[in-house]
């Protein structure tokens, strides 16, 4: 089968040097593995961050030999960009040449549309057995093409049904999205949690949803044994050579990091675990400043609290493997990759018993009501106080880990393209 795959997400993510984390790292991974699959020919495309898309496509070893059909356009449109930013950049060059140039610039950018389709032309679309939106609306042209069967992927549905969580780029830009599916779209969602949310809100037959599970990379994720290695993280993101419990996410509302802290202080405050640290890692992400403050109202325990910031993920496993417990209270998660790849590393893992986290923890974590504040403080204390626990949960982590992989989520992807096309 020909399938066109939309990895937008990853050119915005190389256009702005944005870490390959979240959403961008699904997209990526079902596509590495796509391209080991002999039933599928896979090509690539791009609905918006056309020049981001090409660069990062050329520039990335396993994927710079599929097909991503342009036209000279693109690479017109990608010098004049760098030239301007060149120019802004180092501040230098008459006035009158980077205006000239400006206003090429934005003329290219009114043409993007254009642009895409020609890339996307009437070959391309008629050779084409699928088209696969990855995060995006579809595009109306590919709708002209009845014999083409179009897939959107849905991550979460927390936009429309947590509104408070998000900002308005992100509540209209899903919007968008659903406004984009018809009765003969195909679905693909990373839960079943989230597949039942998306087909009480739309209203969709359900037998056109399907669910692949995602995983977590055994190259980046596994359980790092070498206390040298582990003191080298510590030592990289300023965690003291102490016990410490590990949460790592995107800083936003929706995480419950706030809940989190204020656990760790109650603990700390009743002088039950005087060297326990808490380590925060990620990416400040929207409406975060509560987070803060949190922390600041705590200021007598402000040495045991580690905001590390984002993680390279070469050093994922060495932070997750050192820690006591991995924490994750999220109030509402589509799937929850954080949990996955703690697992995988065998670290204890403590989270909430709503949306997806059941389906992925299973019966290897600790799963509680996200704000259950004594059962949060029972569950940090038991693993701070038990070893023989912690021994358990970590075997039972990497079990149940091993229960899911990119190979199954990109197998299960081509069985759905399969039942669209009746074979």
């Amino acid at each position: 089968m020909n399938v066109l795959y939309d990895i937008s997400i990853l050119g915005r993510a190389h256009e702005e040097a944005l870490p390959k984390t979240g959403i961008p790292r699904v997209v990526e991974s079902v596509a590495y593995e796509l391209t080991e699959l002999p039933e599928c020919h896979l090509k690539l495309c791009a609905n918006n961050f056309l020049p981001g898309s090409l660069d990062y496509a050329r520039a990335n070893p396993r994927l710079e030999n599929v097909c991503f059909p342009h036209t000279k356009s693109i690479a017109s449109f990608q010098r004049r960009q760098r030239n301007v930013q060149r120019m802004i950049d180092a501040g230098s060059g008459p006035t009158q040449i980077i205006a000239r140039t400006k206003r090429k610039v934005l003329h290219s950018v009114a043409q993007a549309g254009r642009i895409h389709a020609r890339t996307l032309d009437s070959v391309s679309l008629r050779n084409a057995d699928i088209y696969h939106s990855t995060y995006l609306a579809l595009p109306e042209r590919v709708k002209a093409y009845p014999h083409l069967q179009l897939f959107l992927t849905i991550y979460d549905m927390i936009p429309t049904l947590f509104p408070e969580y998000c900002n308005a780029y992100v509540r209209t830009l899903f919007d968008h999205i659903l406004s984009s599916i018809t009765p003969e779209t195909w679905l693909l969602s990373i839960s079943e949690a989230t597949k039942v949310d998306f087909c009480n809100y739309l209203k969709i037959d359900s037998s056109r949803v399907f669910v692949t599970p995602l995983a977590a990379d055994p190259h980046l994720f596994y359980p790092v044994t070498d206390t040298g290695e582990q003191t080298i993280m510590r030592q990289k993101y300023a965690v003291k050579n102490a016990p410490y419990v590990l949460s790592l996410c995107t800083m936003e509302p929706h995480k419950n990091i706030d809940h989190v802290i204020r656990c760790f202080v109650r603990l700390m405050q009743e002088g039950r675990t005087p060297d326990l640290q808490l380590v925060l890692a990620g990416n400040k992400g929207w409406n975060y400043d509560h987070i803060f403050r949190e922390i600041a109202g705590a200021e007598a325990f402000k040495d045991n609290i580690v905001v590390t910031g984002y993680v390279a993920n070469e050093d994922l496993a060495g932070l997750y493997s050192g820690a006591l417990a991995f924490v994750f209270p999220s109030l509402y998660e589509g799937f929850g990759l954080p949990p996955l790849e703690a697992m995988q590393c065998g670290v204890p893992t403590i989270t909430s018993n709503t949306s997806s986290l059941p389906e992925v923890v299973g019966d290897a974590g600790i799963m509680l009501d996200p704000k259950d504040a004594d059962g949060l403080c029972a569950a940090l204390l038991s693993l701070y106080q038990d070893a023989d626990l912690r021994a358990q949960m970590s075997q039972k982590s990497v079990a149940r880990a091993g229960e899911f992989s990119w190979r199954r989520c990109a197998e299960e992807t081509v069985s759905a393209y399969k039942t669209a096309l009746g074979r």
